[in-house]
């Protein structure tokens, strides 16, 4: 951070963050007032190839996530 100059290298680190961020994206993309959690669920299953259980289990930590902080 001393040197803004200097290139910030690519860490495994921010690869998972990216991964998780853009699964986050996608979930917020697909809400819009009337799709359920298992219409979220099939949607973005059938999109990143997920068994839908894990895409389930993956949207009830972002929406756990997201209101423990409130």
């Amino acid at each position: 951070m001393a040197d803004g100059t200097l290139a910030i290298p690519v860490l495994p680190a921010f690869e998972q963050l990216r991964a998780e961020r853009t699964f986050d994206l996608e979930i917020l993309k697909c809400i819009d007032g009337r799709a359920s959690i298992e219409d979220i669920v099939v949607i973005l299953s059938g999109r990143f190839g997920l068994e839908p259980d894990r895409c389930r289990n993956s949207l009830k930590r972002f929406f756990t996530k997201r209101f423990e902080r409130s």
